[in-house]
């Protein structure tokens, strides 16, 4: 799929946009990660990982356990 714009402005701004949502997309991988790897060394780890579940998390900490 492509998109065209009618001014090369629209294109360069829609393009930093997807950058910019490629971008934050790995960095909450990395920090779910980070969590998940954390959290093995933290003694309330039920806690969260049950405070997670009744939030209705969606992300990958929750599916790792």
């Amino acid at each position: 799929m492509t998109l065209t714009f009618e001014a090369p402005s629209q294109q360069i701004v829609f393009q930093e946009y997807v950058d910019i949502v490629a971008h934050l997309t790995g960095r909450v991988a990395a920090l779910g990660a980070e969590m998940v790897r954390v959290l093995g060394h933290f003694s309330l780890a039920p806690v969260v990982q049950r405070s997670w579940r009744c939030a209705g998390c969606s992300s990958s900490p929750r599916s790792r356990w």
